[in-house]
């Protein structure tokens, strides 16, 4: 929950916030870190319930799911930017992120 918490909410609105191209480096550690944390219980389900010799298809199968956002995500980011500017980007994705973050929380 932390690490979505972060990553999700307060890295963006730190982006918002960013006014020099080096201040970009203090949210991209930020959420390079989180990040890294939420994939070990990410994977546990699989890792514990899955039978052996499927883990590996199961693994790449989840690799895959996870990709898509990071395929979809810069079209639709591209073209909210091309609208309405990077600091907009940022406030949708803080919102999204606190939707989901209540979600999950309920």
């Amino acid at each position: 929950m932390f690490s979505i918490a972060i990553s999700s909410i307060i890295v963006p609105l730190l982006y918002t916030a960013v006014h020099h191209w080096l201040m970009v480096l203090i949210p991209l550690v930020i959420y390079s870190f989180t990040s890294t944390l939420m994939k070990p219980p990410v994977n546990a389900p699989i890792a514990s319930t899955a039978p052996r010799e499927k883990r590996a298809t199961l693994f790449g199968i989840l690799d895959a799911i996870l990709t898509i956002p990071a395929i979809l995500g810069p079209l639709i980011g591209g073209y909210v930017i091309e609208l309405y500017g990077y600091r907009s980007l940022f406030m949708i994705t803080a919102f999204l992120g606190i939707i989901s973050f209540i979600s999950i929380r309920l």
